[in-house]
């Protein structure tokens, strides 16, 4: 937004005048209070210079609070995690570890997502559909792996990702660039589509019985990829 872009200049040069001119350690930066006194007017309301300020302290790298002061000149979390980041996608003995992390999130996820929907259905006071976290599927390989019985079940498919959309360019090797990371049961979106109507209409070789108790979600190739859960799971490794 262009008035949150020219109020983020504002507040970063506020914070670094006032980090770079004090005389002592404890004098350096500025408080968010004193920001809004120094730069407050009709044009800028408290709103808009929290919003900069917020924006500032998340996306720079050279941007700390330390005691309650925003100071200017050493190197945050952001900036280390980052560095740390780097370090995950140039190390091969990490290619696709990111997956198991995920994967081990989902598992756990299972369990507190079927838990709040048991108390949601118990104060709705409806009759739940899932008998149990055990109904949700991750990411199957085989339509046999789906139960073909009575049970409502929802089962999460998903597909390959070439290793050059989770990894800049410049770490990977020539072989690695047309390499996948793990396989799935299909190599794109539309492909997934296909492999639920499969999981759909059979079980194994032979014809499902029970079409309608399977649900399916597919994932969204952009919220997989970097800003989903691959870059949180490499977060995880970085750390």
């Amino acid at each position: 937004e262009p008035g949150i872009r020219d109020a983020a200049r504002r507040v970063l040069a506020t914070i670094a005048l006032n980090s770079l001119a004090a005389e002592t350690y404890l004098q350096m930066g500025v408080t968010e209070d004193e920001i809004l006194y120094a730069l407050l007017n009709p044009d800028l309301s408290p709103a808009i210079l929290r919003k900069a300020l917020a924006d500032c302290g998340r996306k720079l790298w050279f941007l700390n609070i330390m005691d309650g002061r925003w100071v200017f000149g050493s190197p945050n979390l952001t900036k280390l995690l980052d560095d740390y980041l780097q370090k995950v996608e140039r190390d091969r003995s990490f290619r696709g570890l990111w997956w198991d992390v995920i994967t081990k999130e989902l598992s756990e996820w299972k369990v507190s997502a079927y838990k709040a929907y048991l108390k949601e259905a118990k104060e709705k006071k409806e009759k739940p559909l899932f008998l149990s976290e055990g109904n949700i599927y991750l990411w199957p390989g085989r339509s046999e792996e789906i139960p073909d019985d009575r049970s409502i079940k929802l089962v999460l498919l998903d597909y390959y990702l070439p290793l050059s959309s989770v990894v800049p360019h410049e770490y990977l090797s020539e072989e690695e660039r047309t390499s996948i990371i793990i396989t799935r049961v299909a190599s794109n979106k539309d492909e997934a589509f296909k492999a639920a109507k499969d999981f759909y209409e059979s079980y194994g070789k032979s014809p499902r019985t029970y079409k309608n108790t399977v649900f399916f979600l597919v994932a969204e190739r952009a919220l997989v990829e970097k800003d989903g859960p691959v870059k949180y799971a490499k977060q995880l490794l970085a750390l």
